[in-house]
């Protein structure tokens, strides 16, 4: 979030990675040589301090089910992976000073990210709903007031019109053409769930803390309606 220049909402210390990797072989390798370097395995085998940083370092790809599952060798928890392809396809591209290219994942595909990986482990996972509240609070200020305007103007006469309505209606249209239709409908299940459960919904209490939860679904929904 911070390489699209987001105000974040809290200070984090921790960091999401993705690696593609075609077997757990290769995924072995990487954690050998991570642990060689100084990272220290926390308390799972994708989980790593280094100093005072904590990191979550994911495979996809091959080494995927075929239902876009990690079955995790250590204590078998299953992970849903759904969407880290979209991700990863749709992602920025940068080099490293040593001359590694790093993917950096799309603002919206990064909502459809956390809300996957919400929906796995909800009571561990708090800050996902803060952090999507944060994107679209953000999402025209991080380069997308131009494209607003110029190719979504309808979305200015939304009644009311508010930069966080207009983010997360955009939001929705980005994953509309980013995202696969698997993904999206994982995502729109999820989401419609927790509308459903309204005052009762976890994902929505973390998401508001203590303040009405009512403007919070209302941006959710918006969002769902332009994904379509």
């Amino acid at each position: 979030m911070q390489h699209h220049k987001l105000r974040l909402s809290r200070a984090t210390r921790d960091a999401d990675l993705a690696v593609r990797v075609g077997s757990w072989v290769n995924y072995e390798k990487i954690r050998v040589q991570l642990m060689g370097s100084g990272f220290l395995e926390q308390t799972a085998m994708y989980n790593f301090r280094y100093k005072t940083a904590i990191f979550d370092i994911i495979p996809f790809g091959e080494i995927l089910n075929g239902k876009s599952e990690i079955l995790w060798p250590q204590d078998g928890k299953i992970m849903n992976m759904l969407g880290f392809e979209d991700a990863f396809r749709t992602a920025h591209k940068f080099r490293t000073s040593t001359g590694i290219e790093v993917r950096i994942a799309s603002l919206s595909c990064l909502v459809m990210l956390k809300v996957i990986a919400w929906n796995d482990r909800p009571r561990e996972r708090p800050q996902d709903p803060v952090d999507i509240d944060s994107i679209i609070a953000n999402y025209l200020d991080a380069g997308n007031f131009d494209r607003l305007y110029d190719e979504h103007s309808d979305l200015v006469d939304m009644d009311p019109y508010t930069i966080d309505r207009a983010g997360a209606a955009l939001i929705g249209r980005d994953l509309r053409v980013l995202c696969s239709h698997a993904a999206r409908m994982e995502m729109e299940q999820i989401l419609k769930r927790e509308l459903s459960y309204s005052e009762g919904s976890v994902f929505f209490q973390q998401m508001a803390g203590f303040r009405k939860i009512d403007p919070y679904r209302d941006r959710i929904s918006l969002m769902l309606s332009q994904m379509g």
